[in-house]
C-alpha cells in the first residue's frame, strides 16, 4: 500500500455518472473463487491494551471538540473540495475517461500536490450512526499517513473531516499517542491504510499492531498550527488504545496476519467488522499469485474494551485477487440476503485498478477501478461504494463513489 493517511468526512448531495468506455481486459493474475481458510482462524486474534495515559485528556488545556462541532464551524474546515472536477476524468486523471464514477471530489492543491501526506482509509457518517449523518451532515471519512519524500516509512498520520457541497469543505485532525508527562503528546507513525467510524470511535488499521482506536469526542483544539509537536496542524486526536497482535515482530502475510486495511460490514444481522491483507509479488516484472486474507470479527467483541480481552476472527476467506487496498461486504443491491464482497486492486502509479466482486466459491466479476485506488466505504442509502486514490496530483488524488454491483 502507498503512503499517508486521512480521514476525510463529507457531506455528499446529488450524484451524476459518466459512462464507462469499452470492456476492460482481464485483471492479471486472474481472480480466483474465494475460499474459507479455517486454518487461518487462529492466527486472527487481538488483545485489548488501553493506553493508561489516556485518562490525562481530561487535564490538557485546549477546549474539545466533536465531529459535529468540528464540521459545523467553517472557520474549522478550511479546505475545499472541488465537486466533479473535470481533472479527475480526462487522459492523466485518476479515473481517465473509463471508470463509471457515480460522484467525486479533488482535493485542494496542496493535498493534492503533497509529497508528505498520502491518503489511504475510508468510512463516513453512515458507519459512525444508524440515521447516516452527523449534525445532520452525510460525511465521509478519509485516513493518511505522513512520511518523508520518496519514502514508504510512516512518520505521522491523520483524518480529514469533509462537509460535501459545492465545493466541499473539510478539516485535518492530526493522530496523536500520550507522552509521558502532563498535557503532552507526540506524532502517531502508522500507514493507516483502513478506517472505520463507529459511534464514538475509530478504528484505525495498523500492519503491524492491529487496531488503533480514538474517541472522536477527545479532538483537541491547539488554536494554533506552529505547535512543534504536530507542525501544521491545529487539531489533533490521542489514541485510547490499541487491538493489539501482541507481536513486536512485522507481520507476514499467510502466516503472522496483517491489519492493512478495515471496514465495517452494517447489513448483517449483527454488525461486523472486517480486516484485510495486502499482498503483492511478481517474477519478471509480471504479477503473480499472492495468497492474502480478509477476517471477519463481531462488532460486539471489537466495542467492547475491556483490558487484557482477547478476540477471535469469526471466519477468514482467501482474498480473489492480489494487491488488495481495501475490501467490504454488504446484501446484494438486488435485494436478495446474499452478500457480495468488494475488494479494490490497485496497479501502481500509471494504471487503473479493479473493482473485484464476488462471494465465497463463486467465479468473480470485476469492473475498472481509478488509478490509486484504496480502501471502500458502503453508503446504504444510495448502495454507492466509495474510495480513495493515493497519487499526487491534480485530478489524481481523489474521492470517488460507483454505483454498487450485484453478487456473482
Amino acid at each position: 500500500m502507498a503512503v499517508a493517511t486521512l480521514a476525510l468526512v463529507i457531506c455528499v448531495g446529488p450524484t451524476g455518472a459518466h459512462a464507462q468506455s469499452g470492456a476492460p481486459a482481464a485483471p492479471s493474475p486472474a481472480p480466483r473463487p474465494m475460499v474459507s481458510d479455517p486454518a487461518s482462524r487462529p492466527d486472527f486474534h487481538l488483545t485489548w491494551e488501553p493506553d493508561h495515559r489516556a485518562s490525562n485528556i481530561a487535564g490538557f488545556p485546549y477546549p474539545r471538540l466533536t465531529p459535529g462541532r468540528l464540521i459545523s464551524n467553517p472557520s474549522y474546515t478550511d479546505h475545499q473540495a472541488t465537486r466533479h472536477c473535470s481533472a479527475a476524468n480526462n487522459a492523466i486523471g485518476a479515473l481517465r475517461n473509463s471508470v463509471a464514477a457515480a460522484d467525486w471530489y479533488c482535493f485542494d492543491s496542496v493535498d493534492s500536490a503533497s509529497s508528505t501526506w498520502t491518503p489511504q482509509g475510508m468510512s463516513g457518517s453512515e458507519d459512525a450512526h444508524a440515521g447516516g449523518t452527523v449534525d445532520g451532515h452525510r460525511v465521509l471519512l478519509t485516513s493518511w499517513y505522513g512520511h518523508a519524500p520518496n519514502s514508504s516509512t510512516p512518520r505521522r498520520s491523520r483524518v480529514s473531516f469533509l462537509v460535501a457541497g459545492t465545493p466541499g469543505r473539510y478539516a485535518h485532525v492530526e493522530l496523536v499517542q500520550l507522552a509521558p508527562g502532563a498535557s503532552r503528546f507526540r506524532a502517531l507513525p502508522t500507514h493507516a491504510g483502513g478506517v472505520v467510524w463507529h459511534d464514538n470511535y475509530l478504528y484505525v488499521a495498523d500492519p503491524r499492531r492491529g487496531l488503533r482506536v480514538f474517541d472522536t469526542r477527545n479532538i483537541l483544539d491547539l488554536g494554533r498550527t506552529d505547535d512543534p509537536r504536530a507542525p501544521g496542524s491545529r487539531f489533533v486526536l490521542p489514541q485510547i488504545g490499541v487491538w493489539s497482535t501482541g507481536s513486536a515482530q512485522s507481520c507476514n502475510r499467510g502466516t503472522r496476519a496483517c491489519y492493512d486495511y478495515v471496514t465495517l460490514d452494517r447489513s448483517a444481522s449483527s454488525w461486523q467488522f472486517i480486516t484485510g491483507e495486502y499482498c503483492s509479488r511478481s517474477q519478471g516484472g509480471t504479477l503473480v499469485w499472492c495468497n492474502s486474507r480478509l477476517a471477519r470479527w463481531r462488532t460486539g467483541d471489537i466495542t467492547s474494551r475491556t483490558p487484557g480481552r482477547t478476540i477471535n476472527a469469526q471466519q477468514v476467506y482467501r482474498q480473489p485477487v492480489t494487491n488488495v487496498q481495501g475490501g467490504v461486504s454488504y446484501q446484494d443491491p438486488a435485494g436478495s440476503a446474499r452478500h457480495c464482497y468488494y475488494f479494490d486492486s490497485s496497479r501502481g502509479e500509471n494504471n487503473l485498478g479493479w473493482l473485484v466482486t464476488d462471494r465465497p466459491n463463486r467465479q468473480p466479476t470485476y469492473q475498472q477501478g481509478g488509478v490509486g485506488l484504496q480502501d471502500l466505504y458502503v453508503q446504504r442509502s444510495n448502495h454507492q461504494l466509495w474510495t480513495v486514490t493515493e497519487w499526487p496530483g491534480l485530478g489524481t488524488r481523489i474521492i470517488y463513489s460507483v454505483n454498487q454491483p450485484s453478487c456473482p
